[in-house]
């Protein structure tokens, strides 16, 4: 599933203090102050050159290397970004920040169990942060830990009460627990806090899939695109919907429309593993290592019925 919100990065603008500095440090934390500015308007160039400058006036200060990660991590640096929020870390041990910041280079980098790591550092110092548990819990249902992901959804919900997307992930999760009546009041309560929560609409589709009720998920599913035609987590499931009911051009519709408004692996896999196992032309020679690469992806998004239907359908290959 994808989750509404993205990890947030953290950013120091604080002023570092200036009590007692070398005359180096007093330059760096100047750079440091002109990165920054630069940084809030999002010239993540010219935030770059002050925070280099300001590195070599002064290697010593944790927070410009985690203000220098950002600028990497926003320029898809990620290499960089991480070789930053490490020093930062080296620099400051208990650098909650940096962790939580870092966590974001790994998610992007599919690095999961590296991304939960660092989520459970910046929980120490963030214990009511919901956004930190909110990030978590995105990192474990990429993991298949649901129940994990599920209990983090549950910190969220006690700390923000009215979080419509907590309650629609949560019902999410839920869904591949087996646990459909807990599903069902969460992502209805996720539609009253927000009528127009489209992804809770695409999840009651997929939970009518796993009950095996193809006319109200259709029903679903439909009201989801209707709220947002171009998101693809629903174009893939109105897409799997009409393979159950053997719709085969109604899905390449869907499909192809994913396919086009997302062609990325790492986000919108399933689609290009259905176009491998059902849409390629009936001559094309099925590519198996990229249908098991496509599956290994997408399979923490499918429950337990979707899963068995593209497992069985892989091993006809």
């Amino acid at each position: 599933m994808k989750f509404l919100h993205i990890l947030r990065y953290l950013v120091i603008f604080l002023l570092l203090n200036a009590c007692g500095n070398s005359p180096y440090q007093d330059k760096a934390i100047r750079f440091f102050k002109k990165g920054n500015a630069e940084l809030k308007r999002k010239n993540y160039e010219l935030a770059l050159q002050y925070y280099d400058a300001g590195i070599k006036a002064d290697t010593t200060l944790p927070d410009i290397y985690n203000n220098r990660g950002i600028v990497h991590y926003q320029l898809s640096n990620y290499d960089q970004a991480l070789q930053d929020y490490a020093r930062a870390i080296r620099l400051k041990k208990d650098y909650a920040d940096a962790y939580f910041n870092r966590a974001n280079v790994w998610y992007e980098l599919r690095k999961f169990e590296n991304c939960v790591k660092d989520l459970n550092e910046t929980a120490q110092y963030y214990a009511d942060s919901a956004t930190v548990f909110f990030a978590r819990a995105r990192a474990k249902m990429q993991l298949a830990d649901y129940q994990g992901a599920k209990v983090d959804l549950d910190k969220v919900i006690s700390l923000k009460p009215d979080y419509a997307d907590a309650y629609d992930s949560r019902g999410y999760q839920k869904i591949h627990l087996a646990d459909f009546t807990g599903a069902e009041a969460d992502l209805q309560k996720a539609i009253q806090i927000n009528p127009n929560q489209h992804l809770a609409y695409a999840n009651l589709g997929l939970l009518r899939l796993e009950q095996n009720k193809r006319a109200e998920a259709l029903e679903y599913l439909n009201k989801s695109l209707g709220l947002n035609a171009y998101e693809t987590y629903a174009l893939n499931q109105r897409a799997y919907a009409y393979l159950l009911d053997n719709q085969q051009d109604k899905a390449k519709i869907d499909i192809e429309k994913s396919f086009t408004i997302d062609k990325t692996e790492a986000n919108n896999a399933e689609a290009q593993l259905t176009r491998e196992l059902y849409l390629l032309p009936q001559d094309a020679k099925p590519n198996k290592p990229k249908i098991e690469r496509f599956f290994a992806q997408a399979r923490p998004t499918f429950p337990p019925r979707k899963k068995e239907f593209f497992v069985n359908l892989i091993q006809k290959y």
